[in-house]
């Protein structure tokens, strides 16, 4: 990760779900509504959070995607440097 922020352009790289994660994924969860998925179709809310791997390590911003479907929950994580644009 470190080399990749290194480099010039934009990183944007998939993340490993762990348990702090799904924590961290919990309330945007929680937003949908239990079963909504049982129509055959996803239902998905995106959030955004700081997160550091380790103590030595920088924070840094990780988008995740609160999904469920008929099958159940399919968190994911990407993490990037790019940063949100001011609103205008």
């Amino acid at each position: 990760m470190t080399w990749c922020e290194g480099q010039r352009g934009i990183l944007l790289s998939g993340l490993s779900k762990n348990a702090a994660l799904i924590a961290r994924l919990g309330p945007a969860l929680g937003r949908l509504v239990p079963g909504a998925a049982c129509a055959g179709t996803s239902v998905r809310v995106f959030t955004e959070f700081e997160y550091r791997t380790g103590k030595l390590e920088p924070s840094r911003r990780v988008i995740g995607k609160a999904e469920v479907m008929a099958e159940g929950e399919n968190p994911r994580f990407i993490v990037t440097n790019c940063r949100p644009q001011a609103s205008k």
